[in-house]
């Protein structure tokens, strides 16, 4: 079995290799859930959507052969997260964090960055860009059960019109959350 925890539907549904294996994808929220199932039901008939969280997955020991999470280790970057993954994952198997994150070498995502996104971000509210999510591996009990953490940057350039851009901002988990009023303004803003 491989173990996706994922806030982005559209990442789990590029996977090639999900034909080939058992796969569940888990999400905790009922919104992202239902939004995965939707977008995977028709696609992939071997994926089981289910509801988890990541200091309590819901499988045996060492019974998975692998964990991506894509868009939200961030929300979840605990050691309690990884003593979990380290109990359902058979030995040396991989455990892989995945964020699409804006290239602010652009100064109009900069911007859009500074003008919503930073600020949607409540204090305490967890988000990627800061690392915040790699201390747990900095802990000695993160350090002992995953010693060989790596970092590669692949750059994927996305095209796509107006819509697509304010499409991307409003589905940010911060700014879905937020009220029709509070949306509007923010697709005022990002437009």
């Amino acid at each position: 079995a491989f173990l996706d925890y994922t806030k982005t539907p559209a990442v789990t549904s590029q996977y090639r290799a999900i034909e080939h294996m058992d796969y569940v994808a888990t999400e905790p929220s009922d919104g992202f859930r239902a939004s995965l199932e939707l977008n995977l039901k028709d696609k992939h008939t071997n994926v089981t959507v289910g509801s988890a969280l990541g200091s309590k997955m819901p499988f045996e020991a060492k019974s998975v052969d692998g964990i991506i999470v894509a868009q939200a280790f961030h929300w979840m970057a605990t050691v309690d997260t990884l003593e979990e993954a380290y109990r359902v994952l058979t030995p040396y198997s991989p455990l892989v964090l995945i964020w699409n994150t804006y290239d602010y070498s652009y100064d109009w995502l900069r911007q859009i960055d500074d003008q919503v996104l930073s600020k949607a971000y409540s204090p305490g509210v967890p988000r990627q860009q800061t690392g915040q999510w790699e201390d747990c591996f900095k802990t000695t009990v993160g350090g002992t059960l995953f010693s060989m953490v790596h970092k590669w940057q692949g750059n994927y350039k996305q095209v796509g019109d107006e819509d697509m851009i304010v499409g991307r901002v409003m589905s940010t988990s911060v700014i879905v959350e937020k009220s029709p009023e509070e949306k509007a303004h923010v697709e005022d803003i990002v437009r």
